[in-house]
């Protein structure tokens, strides 16, 4: 025993040192994470044929044909930045009732919905960062979001592949339903919009039931959910570090 975690240690580290596999691992979570949002527009799109997102999915598809040929950590952060600008566009299109989008604010968030998509990032970060630190791995050694003191960047680099399909969803289901009203925020000076205490209760009730609902997996008769699947990938995340097996993203599908 005392042999294969010392021999894991070694690996993890010698992963991160190794420049090649860190690109491909970044590639990899960059092309999962623009898969998701752009399945996600397009799931939308099926739903209300009038919405036109054709000029920011022209933009998420060229970031993904570059990908492949992005060789560094900075230059695929390039395309999931051109990517995710494209993707926040479009997510904006999709608030149908009191509330709107306009941009990601962060640090503070500036407006409800950027305030609930920064929550959620958050509990979302919480949760994987047990998982990686349970599953034996360094959660502050990250291949896509590399070394910064104190952030769990390795955490953060599981977090990406899971933005899209499942806070994302939740949070734009939050509004379009009017779980939440103007009432249930309020502004913190310097520090942006935060729900109420008895709305923050509501919204933990709402996530914890969104992260249990059970689902099938595609062209498979598998019932999961979605805390299932973050163990999931943080396992396969581990195997990958381990044996320099390819690392394959969680997906969904238009």
């Amino acid at each position: 025993m005392t042999f294969e975690i010392l021999f894991f240690n070694n690996s993890k580290y010698e992963r991160y040192l190794d420049d090649d596999f860190q690109a491909e691992l970044a590639r990899t979570l960059v092309q999962g994470k623009i898969n998701n949002g752009r399945a996600l527009i397009l799931r939308y799109q099926r739903n209300y044929p009038d919405a036109d997102f054709s000029s920011e999915l022209q933009v998420i598809d060229t970031a993904l044909s570059k990908l492949p040929a992005q060789k560094t950590v900075s230059s695929i952060m390039g395309s999931e930045g051109t990517a995710t600008a494209a993707y926040f566009n479009a997510f904006g299109k999709m608030f149908r009732k009191e509330f709107r989008f306009d941009k990601r604010t962060r640090r503070p968030p500036k407006d409800p919905v950027n305030a609930l998509l920064s929550f959620g990032y958050t509990l979302l970060t919480n949760e994987i960062f047990s998982m990686v630190s349970a599953h034996g791995l360094d959660p502050y050694i990250g291949y896509l979001h590399g070394l910064s003191y104190g952030r769990p960047s390795l955490a953060l680099d599981v977090v990406e592949e899971f933005r899209h399909p499942f806070i994302d969803r939740f949070t734009l289901s939050l509004f379009n339903n009017e779980v939440f009203t103007a009432d249930d925020f309020r502004p913190v000076e310097n520090k942006g919009i935060y729900l109420t205490k008895p709305a923050l209760k509501t919204y933990f009730e709402h996530y914890e039931r969104r992260v249990r609902e059970p689902f099938k997996l595609p062209n498979t008769d598998e019932e999961v959910n979605f805390r299932h699947l973050f163990k999931q990938q943080v396992q396969k995340l581990s195997r990958s570090i381990l044996t320099k097996e390819s690392y394959e993203p969680f997906r969904i599908y238009e």
